[in-house]
């Protein structure tokens, strides 16, 4: 087993001859073949099958050699497979499908090659939290796949059993042109859909610094900017709290509260300071005049954190009786790539 995790291809060929057995599997029951095939190792997994392994074993999971091949964007061993007859039908527990993995993999070729082989349905099969292949070649920033998902006819209105709408998706991996593509052509009630943590597409956007996804959304003027999640947090804390000033400053500049407080009444200000972030808490200190309690309330995390520059920065700003630096001219650029952490 060990063998095949690491490709050592003569290893497994002498442990072979010696009588090794080709049969054994893990605790949740994963063959010596989804182990050749996890870690993309084709050589391997063309030796095993030629001494016999079974092709369409599954472990605990409903997870076949394929699923694993496929999943791990390995090719090579997805043709090794096909060749020995491996079923492109099955599905893992989850309701995972070969092209949900082979569309998350960036599996080009494959995802070609199952949608000829389907039906239109397959499609829009569903896993466990009701993503689609789209979904899942989405997430994966897999950009050809979800262009190939769209020809085939791909619904781009869906909508995950989870909450996840697709818009979500395509900003978590970053799909600016897909981000656009929803936004012309997609349902509108969809645009500010939230998921179970009532996370909107901004929402995700700012938790992952997707500025340029971000922009694109700020252009539809149907957008909500200030929308709490449910822990009361807006897209500009979770840009904050990411230490994107892109984000910040698109909000800011799109007309976004820099006064909100979420439901713990932590302030804006206190989101940027947890995010260690010196050109965070000073572009924020620059927009905003913050009153004395949210400045201290500031420096006690400061304290506590460790971030003794931001300590430094925010005593400024209290002692001077709440008076805050004018307002410098803002260098998108300069700042994006000059922005310091603690």
């Amino acid at each position: 087993m060990h063998a095949a995790y690491r490709g050592q291809l003569q290893c497994v060929q002498k442990l072979l001859k010696s009588g090794a057995a080709i049969d054994v599997e893990t605790v949740d029951g994963t063959t010596l073949l989804m182990a050749a095939c996890y870690g993309g190792l084709h050589q391997v997994a063309q030796l095993l099958i030629d001494n016999g392994v079974e092709v369409d074993a599954v472990n605990t999971n409903g997870f076949t050699a394929l699923l694993f091949a496929a999943s791990e964007g390995s090719q090579e061993c997805v043709d090794v497979l096909l060749q020995a007859g491996a079923s492109i039908h099955m599905e893992s527990q989850a309701k995972l499908t070969c092209l949900m993995a082979a569309s998350s993999g960036g599996l080009q070729d494959f995802v070609v090659y199952l949608l000829t082989r389907s039906r239109k349905k397959d499609l829009e099969n569903k896993d466990e939290n009701g993503w689609t292949a789209l979904m899942h070649a989405a997430a994966a920033g897999e950009d050809q796949c979800v262009a190939i998902l769209l020809k085939a006819g791909a619904d781009i209105n869906v909508v995950g059993t989870d909450g996840y709408a697709l818009l979500s998706v395509a900003v978590v991996g970053n799909l600016v042109w897909l981000v656009r593509h929803i936004l012309e052509n997609g349902k509108k009630e969809l645009f500010n859909h939230k998921d179970f943590n009532e996370m909107s597409a901004v929402h995700e956007a700012c938790a992952t610094s997707s500025d340029q996804c971000l922009k694109i959304l700020l252009d539809e003027e149907s957008i909500e900017m200030d929308a709490p999640d449910i822990n009361g947090r807006t897209p500009m804390m979770l840009a904050a709290l990411s230490a994107s000033v892109p984000c910040i400053d698109l909000l800011a500049r799109s007309g976004a509260r820099l006064d909100a407080v979420d439901k713990q009444n932590n302030s804006l200000l206190v989101y940027g300071v947890e995010s260690g972030s010196i050109e965070v808490v000073k572009y924020l200190m620059q927009r905003f005049k913050y009153p004395k309690s949210v400045v201290r309330q500031a420096r006690t995390i400061a304290q506590s954190r460790g971030f003794l520059p931001l300590l430094e920065l925010l005593e400024v700003n209290d002692e001077d009786g709440n008076e805050t630096p004018e307002m410098e001219q803002y260098n998108h650029e300069k700042d994006f790539k000059n922005n310091k952490k603690i």
